[in-house]
């Protein structure tokens, strides 16, 4: 549930949230973390949970797979245009994708 309303929250809060100590809090989500009930990070140093949210980690994924794509596709074109216009270049094209 609070993985749906936090990206991430302190381990304080996380104990007034559910009338526990800090530390119990740590503990809980550590516990619940290695029984894979809960998808999050524990960052021990800033006293934090980072929750992880696979759908938004798996679309954010492929959304930057297609952005690369674009980009590859675009200079592929552009790189074919160049070759026609000045044909020298096609064996640096060659050179530069093989």
């Amino acid at each position: 549930m609070l993985a749906k309303i936090y990206m991430n929250i302190t381990f304080e809060e996380l104990g007034k949230f559910l009338g526990i100590s800090e530390d119990r809090a740590e503990y809980t989500v550590a516990k619940m973390v290695g029984a894979k009930r809960i998808q999050a990070v524990l960052d021990q140093d800033n006293k934090l949970v980072e929750f992880e949210d696979e759908t938004n980690t798996k679309q954010a994924r492929t959304t930057f797979n297609q952005q690369i794509q674009t980009v590859v596709e675009n200079i592929d074109s552009l790189m074919r245009d160049i070759t026609k216009e000045k044909p020298e270049f096609q064996a640096k094209y060659d050179k530069f994708c093989y």
